[in-house]
């Protein structure tokens, strides 16, 4: 698959190789809404695939790595500072929640059943970053919250470890309810902005990414100047 951060330039970039058949990983995923948005540019790409590749037999496929530690880290700071350490630890997994939700409503209904008849197949929620920040939560805090059918649960082997001594293999993650709603309506009115929260989460990490990317071309650069003189 080829990794995309769902920027909006990226979301436009993934209805675009969604439409030319590539299988793709929208990665940078901290909100319940840009996972709707790339939700939505890859199923109009489906549509455009069909149109244009009606011959082919295979469709292209997709999931949304959505990293839910770091929305805990960063609402936790905030709620630590407005004195609610009461709420802490629980906002990620709301918006997990909210996002299933959203997940099996947009991958339902008239329009979603065509392509499914044709073989298409759903951007399935890929869950990542689930070692907690907070030290008062179990490694596999995350991971025992988040499993559930047409997801995709990732894991260090250090987190696999422990959930396989003390974890259990059942439907854990069930669509935001009213205490979701509730207590992300509290954040919310603590003036913590969670769509704010997201698009510098997107913004800090992405850029992360692209430092982590130097390093690694600027080391193969210098090893290949390094060894030049033994080509000759």
């Amino acid at each position: 698959m080829v990794e995309v951060p769902a920027t909006l330039a990226g979301t436009a970039a993934i209805q675009q190789l969604t439409g030319d058949g590539v299988h793709v990983n929208a990665t940078h995923i901290f909100s319940a809404s840009a996972f709707e948005r790339v939700a939505q540019a890859y199923i109009s790409g489906l549509e455009s695939y069909l149109e244009s590749h009606s011959v082919w037999r295979t469709m292209p496929t997709a999931v949304a790595s959505i990293s839910i530690a770091p929305i805990d880290q960063a609402v936790d700071d905030l709620l630590g500072r407005a004195q609610r350490p009461d709420l802490q630890g629980c906002t990620a997994l709301a918006e997990a929640r909210v996002l299933y939700r959203r997940f099996l409503e947009i991958f339902s209904g008239p329009r979603w059943e065509v392509l499914a008849s044709r073989g298409a197949r759903p951007l399935r929620p890929k869950w990542t970053r689930l070692t907690p920040a907070n030290r008062q939560f179990r490694a596999a805090y995350y991971m025992n919250e988040l499993i559930a059918p047409q997801t995709v649960v990732t894991f260090t082997p250090q987190t696999m470890a422990i959930f396989l001594k003390h974890g259990r293999v059942r439907t854990s993650l069930a669509p935001a309810d009213g205490a979701d709603i509730v207590h992300l309506t509290t954040v919310a009115a603590l003036g913590i902005d969670l769509e704010e929260v997201a698009e510098t989460l997107l913004s800090t990490h992405l850029q992360a990414s692209i430092d982590q990317y130097r390093v690694l071309t600027n080391s193969v650069m210098n090893r290949l100047v390094a060894e030049a003189p033994h080509f000759h």
